[in-house]
């Protein structure tokens, strides 16, 4: 383990995105776009009930959800064509780290400044952009790849 940033990624993030695959044909690609959906709605709800205009802020947030989703697809397509390709966000943490570095600077300003009831939705907006971000770090599911048995006795299913 060199660092706690891989040690997610390999532990966590991977091992549910092959998972996901195997059983939702979800892949970790298509698993950031629906994180960073839920990170899109957490923040534009969370600014509306702290009473600012989301009207003027949603093209910012949507032009911002679109270029996360394209890259997103531009990198699933490219992990399709050469599998042996291993992901080029992988190695970047610091990218990973810079972001959650800032955004949890400008979470803890709203939080001081701002209202607190709407503290969840902050909370699950991190959790979004954070898991995008792992996400897009992991590698696809290998083509051979099946889950172990004892984890399919743990969660009570049935293997394809």
């Amino acid at each position: 383990m060199t660092n706690p940033d891989r040690w997610l990624i390999d532990h966590v993030y991977e091992p549910l995105s092959w998972r996901s695959e195997y059983y939702l044909r979800l892949n970790c690609f298509q698993l950031a776009i629906i994180s960073e959906s839920i990170f899109t709605v957490a923040a534009l709800t969370s600014l509306a009930q702290r009473g600012i205009d989301i009207v003027a802020l949603a093209p910012i947030f949507g032009g911002g959800w679109m270029s996360f989703a394209l890259l997103a697809i531009y990198l699933d397509k490219l992990m399709k064509r050469t599998p042996q390709f291993l992901n080029p966000v992988k190695p970047a943490w610091g990218i990973r780290m810079l972001g959650l570095s800032t955004y949890v600077v400008v979470l803890a300003i709203h939080w001081r400044f701002l209202r607190m009831d709407v503290l969840s939705l902050d909370l699950m907006g991190v959790g979004g952009y954070m898991s995008y971000l792992y996400f897009m770090a992991c590698n696809p599911m290998p083509p051979k790849w099946e889950p172990t048995r004892s984890h399919h006795r743990a969660l009570k299913l049935e293997p394809r």
